[in-house]
């Protein structure tokens, strides 16, 4: 859709060009190649008067030849790089210049040239593997390319599991054999155990729902369980499971909430995990997180965690209101801030409302509480506005107004 012509006032002057947007796209990947391969940022589009940033290319340095789709030739001309430079593919960089309107364009096009030139995996390897790593790493800055090049031929996937195993988290690895998705698992956390990758881009965990495969739960219940293993990779072990709905570890993952010996960054990644893939009766198992002293929950992470798993279904909104306290750590955004400022807030119904006025009639004055209580004492007054047509709130919330009302005055 980027390589179609879009205008209507060209359209309607019949300034379409010559290339179809197949074709455009064909030789937007060529261009793509060339600005990815020699780190190049933007295309020069005037001529060449010895102004030319370091950093550009030249339209005529991208001409030449030709390139070929469906078993037809493109001439690459002048005219049909910059038809191509006109696309939606690309915008301006200012006066002369020319880039790709985003990276992800350029990135995905470079692997797609590849490919579709037929370069063997020797030459592709070699254009991707940094020339001065006895290690064979790939170019930093090219491993979005290195990425989408795995999910496209399956041979760039198995040698690059050998080389750079995070860059794999970054590709189509749903479309990958079976073999190779555990294959790529069990490097990932053997590269974890042993300290080889200690960085990895955040944005890669949402890649752990594709790593799905049949022996992935009893793999991960050897990490959780084995107590000799480092933090690290039982961590990640626990992400992988929450990210892929491994319903059979969930056992696993709330004996490690429980245990008051697990690290405690361990114990609320399982507490997170349970939240979100576990069973009522899991969930209720992490009933004594509730009450857990501060030296053992001082941010109240595991309280958090287990309220979130445990409200509205597991737990009566009296329970719930006798143990919401200030948090000891309010400049601390975790799961039980987010719980009383993001989750109650919305999940207050009818039902919990007279529960809800008899704990707010309890608290001190307003201003001496935290941010997450008064969002959460504001949306309990709105909502029982809107329900004072039910006696049992218009009388509660009568008899705080005026109490408040009294106190103001006083004041």
């Amino acid at each position: 859709m980027l390589a179609e012509e879009t205008s209507q006032s060209r359209q309607d002057a019949r300034q379409i060009g010559r290339l179809t947007p197949d074709q455009r796209l064909v030789v937007a990947s060529r261009v793509a190649a060339l600005t990815v391969f020699t780190m190049r940022y933007a295309i020069w589009t005037s001529p060449d008067r010895g102004d030319v940033p370091e950093e550009d290319i030249t339209v005529s340095e991208m001409c030449g030849g030709k390139e070929s789709y469906n078993g037809q030739e493109i001439e690459v001309s002048e005219a049909a790089i910059r038809e191509v430079l006109h696309s939606g593919l690309f915008s301006s960089r200012g006066p002369n210049r020319i880039g790709w309107a985003h990276q992800t364009y350029a990135e995905y096009l470079a692997a797609y040239y590849l490919v579709h030139r037929g370069l063997t995996h020797a030459q592709i390897m070699s254009l991707i593997i940094h020339p001065g790593d006895s290690k064979r790493k790939l170019v930093p800055q090219l491993h979005e390319t290195a990425a989408w090049i795995a999910g496209m031929v399956p041979e760039i996937f198995r040698n690059i599991l050998d080389t750079d195993v995070a860059v794999l988290l970054k590709s189509d690895v749903a479309t990958a054999d079976v073999r190779d998705r555990e294959a790529l698992v069990r490097i990932l956390l053997k590269s974890l155990e042993e300290e080889k990758v200690l960085y990895r881009d955040l944005g890669a965990r949402a890649s752990y729902r594709k790593l799905s495969y049949p022996a992935l739960t009893d793999h991960l219940k050897a990490y959780l369980t084995d107590r000799t293993k480092s933090l690290i990779v039982r961590r990640e072990a626990t992400d992988i499971a929450e990210a892929c709905e491994l319903v059979g570890v969930q056992d696993d993952l709330a004996n490690i909430a429980l245990d008051s010996t697990e690290p405690r960054q361990l114990r609320t990644n399982a507490a997170h995990a349970i939240q979100r893939i576990g069973s009522d009766d899991t969930k209720k198992r992490l009933r004594p997180l509730l009450e857990y002293p501060p030296p053992e929950d001082p941010d109240e992470e595991l309280k958090g965690c287990a309220l979130r798993a445990l409200w509205p279904s597991n737990i009566t909104a009296e329970e719930l209101f006798s143990i919401l306290r200030p948090s000891s750590n309010d400049s601390f955004i975790g799961a039980y801030h987010m719980f009383l400022s993001y989750d109650l807030p919305k999940q207050i119904q009818k039902p919990h409302l007279t529960a809800a006025l008899d704990w707010l009639e309890s608290q001190t004055s307003r201003h001496e509480l935290p941010f997450a209580f008064r969002n959460l004492i504001d949306a309990i007054i709105d909502k029982a506005w809107d329900s004072v047509d039910e006696p049992d709130v218009l009388a509660k919330f009568a008899r705080l107004a005026t109490n408040k009302l009294r106190r103001f005055i006083s004041d």
